[in-house]
C-alpha cells in the first residue's frame, strides 16, 4: 500500500518536472529566435549601408583613379615628346 502511495504521490511530480522543462525549453528556443531575428535584420540593414557606401565611395574612386590615369599619360606624353 505505502508502495502504490508513493507511486501516486510521484507521478504528479514527474509531469509536472516535465511540463517545466518542456516550458523552460520553449521559452530558450523563443529567447534564441528572438537573437536570430535580431542578428538577421541587423546584418540585413549592414548590407544596405555597405552597398549604398560602395555606390557613393565608386564615384569619388573613379575619379580619383580617372585623375591619376590622366597624370600618368601627360607625364609619358611629355617625356615622349622631349626625347623625340
Amino acid at each position: 500500500m505505502f508502495a502504490v502511495l508513493l507511486m501516486t504521490r510521484l507521478l504528479p511530480a514527474r509531469s509536472l518536472q516535465r511540463e517545466f522543462a518542456g516550458a523552460a525549453m520553449l521559452v530558450f528556443k523563443k529567447f534564441v529566435a528572438a537573437i536570430v531575428m535580431v542578428l538577421s535584420i541587423i546584418a540585413v540593414v549592414v548590407l544596405i549601408v555597405s552597398l549604398f557606401g560602395s555606390w557613393v565611395v565608386r564615384g569619388r574612386l573613379e575619379t580619383s583613379s580617372i585623375d591619376l590615369l590622366l597624370a600618368g599619360e601627360n607625364m609619358v606624353a611629355t617625356t615622349q615628346e622631349r626625347l623625340v
